[in-house]
């Protein structure tokens, strides 16, 4: 009885070990790790540049090791399997490298700065889709609502999220009542050099 149950497991790890669901996790263990040290040596050789070389290499082996092992389960086509890992993996870091991003630049330029120059970036993308709406409307003028969005989601974001104090929510701070008047500020010069003016709109 002892015999057969000995058996009986030798044939259970034995086909645990054959399995290619088992091949796939060892396979897994390996790339990701070869994937990751990857990354990490190319960021320390090559510094911010190899941040997107690394991570494409790391795509490249953790695919390519992954077709390997799938062969035995599904019918793939390994080098389109590759090109998907490349594009996931790229994908898949960005948030991380946005993050190390920020981290980096709060460290070299301070808080209030990366703050300054992501909130002119939002202002500006912000303004840049409302004036698909406001071009029919104030033609040569559409310039200077995206200026003033970029200027004014520059000054915004600082006072926003750094301006507040004893866990005040953001609208006690200075951020959104210095966005408003930026804007108001603007729309109101706009409106006061139209070509032809609006029915009394100032």
């Amino acid at each position: 009885m002892n015999k057969n149950r000995q058996q009986q497991l030798g044939t259970y790890l034995l086909a645990t070990i054959e399995s290619p669901y088992t091949m796939w996790v060892f396979i897994n263990i390996i790339v990701w790790s070869l994937g990751l040290y990857v990354i990490a040596l190319s960021i320390r050789f090559l510094g911010l540049v190899g941040a997107p070389i690394g991570t494409a290499l790391a795509g490249i082996i953790i695919g390519g090791g992954q077709a390997w092992a799938l062969r035995h389960l599904l019918p793939i086509d390994p080098r389109r399997w590759i090109q998907h890992s490349v594009i996931g993996t790229i994908l898949g870091v960005l948030p991380i490298g946005l993050l190390f991003l920020w981290i980096l630049l709060v460290a070299i330029i301070g808080l209030n700065s990366v703050l300054f120059i992501l909130g002119g970036i939002f202002g500006g993308t912000l303004g840049g889709i409302q004036s698909r709406l406001l071009q029919p409307i104030i033609h040569e003028q559409i310039g200077w609502w995206i200026v003033i969005n970029v200027i004014a989601g520059a000054v915004c974001a600082p006072l926003s999220l750094t301006g507040t104090t004893f866990w005040l929510p953001v609208f006690c701070s200075l951020g959104p009542l210095s966005f408003g008047l930026l804007t108001a500020g603007m729309l109101r010069y706009i409106l006061r050099h139209l070509d032809v003016p609006l029915n009394d709109a100032t």
